[in-house]
């Protein structure tokens, strides 16, 4: 390998921080270039050359295994970097993660195309991940594992898809059988994973409560969802002073949950606002799913709402799920009551939460 700097895309929500870090690393030679999400890197792709992708499989516009397999397919020959969860006391060797992740960068670099995985290294902002803290150290450990686990996750789901569009050809109907099968297990359990960490972290998260503008978190959320699927042509109504009372991380975790669940589920039109103080109410004309998405893992139909259900009863509220007879539900998330919010039509209407 020569001397030249690296040519480095990192792929990650928060990855401008990680600039300054890899400078600070002894000897490190590299251009790096950030994209958020997964159609800003496709995009750099088509205009840029690089030696390296690093990839964190949490992006808001596509899961892991798919920004593997889309990475891949765009950059053949680019080595990928797969970033898995961090370690909060640090790897057993005592190296700085800046400087591992600059190890692992070479020597994916040194051994060309392939995609490795960096189960000790985490891009995740601290300020953005809520610290868990629980007395039985269960809610930690169950975070951490799930993290880590995510890397290995990705990398089989990823490749899979990549076999069947290249090589499906060569297989007979059994075989293409047996790898669609081995993707489709790999993109559930990474959806587990994740939903599993944020539990867990919702769970042993401390509740620092401040006067939030919902309706503002919201709208912000939508619109990163419409970025990232274009094409659905959601119609979409966020009512205005949406005020409440809750820890601004829960309600940002929560709220991306509840409304990636409404999206997932076909909707034409999408509506948040208030229903009485301290509730929340987002109603769509999608496809209906029950009480039993408020489980874990929901089996079948999109990711559960168990995260939602979770920081609701934090707050110590609930959320529920009132179906409409013609189609589609309004999902309502109560909260702790702090200020008046807003109510749809002027009025407050009548919600049964039993």
């Amino acid at each position: 390998m020569s001397d030249a700097a690296l040519r480095i895309l990192l792929v990650a929500p928060d990855g401008e921080r990680w600039r300054a870090l890899l400078a600070a690393v002894e000897g490190a030679r590299f251009d790096l270039a950030c994209a958020p999400t997964l159609r800003a890197a496709v995009e750099r792709l088509g205009r840029q050359r690089v030696d390296v992708l690093v990839l964190d499989p949490d992006l808001p516009d596509a899961r892991g295994p798919q920004a593997l397999a889309r990475l891949r397919r765009r950059a053949r020959h680019v080595p990928v970097v797969v970033l898995g969860g961090g370690d909060d006391e640090g790897p057993k060797d005592g190296l700085p993660r800046a400087e591992r992740l600059w190890r692992m960068i070479v020597s994916a670099a040194s051994h060309g195309g392939g995609a490795a995985w960096s189960p000790e290294i985490d891009l995740r902002d601290g300020a953005r991940t809520p610290p868990v803290r629980d007395d039985s150290g269960l809610a930690a450990v169950i975070a951490r594992a799930s993290n880590d686990l995510r890397g290995p996750v990705c990398t089989i789901g990823g490749l899979t898809s990549l076999l069947l569009e290249e090589h499906g050809g060569g297989l007979d109907a059994e075989g293409r059988a047996l790898v669609e099968r081995t993707r489709r297990a790999a993109l559930r359990l990474d959806d587990m994973l994740a939903g599993l960490g944020r539990l867990a972290l919702i769970a042993g998260a401390p509740v620092e409560r401040v006067r939030l503008d919902a309706g503002e978190v919201a709208a912000r959320v939508l619109a990163e969802l419409a970025r990232g699927e274009p094409g659905a042509g959601v119609a979409v109504r966020v009512g205005t002073g949406l005020f409440v009372s809750a820890d601004p991380t829960l309600l940002e975790l929560a709220l991306e949950d509840l409304l990636a669940h409404v999206w997932r589920c076909g909707p034409s039109r999408v509506e948040v606002d208030a229903a009485v103080p301290g509730t929340l109410a987002v109603r769509h004309d999608g496809t209906l799913a029950g009480a039993g998405a408020f489980a874990p893992f929901p089996c079948p139909g999109p990711p559960g709402l168990a995260a939602v259900r979770c920081v609701a009863e934090r707050h110590g509220g609930r959320a529920w799920i009132d179906p409409h007879p013609d189609g589609g539900a309004t999902i309502f998330v109560a909260l702790e009551p702090a200020v008046l919010t807003a109510a749809a039509d002027g009025g407050t209407p009548t919600v049964r939460q039993a």
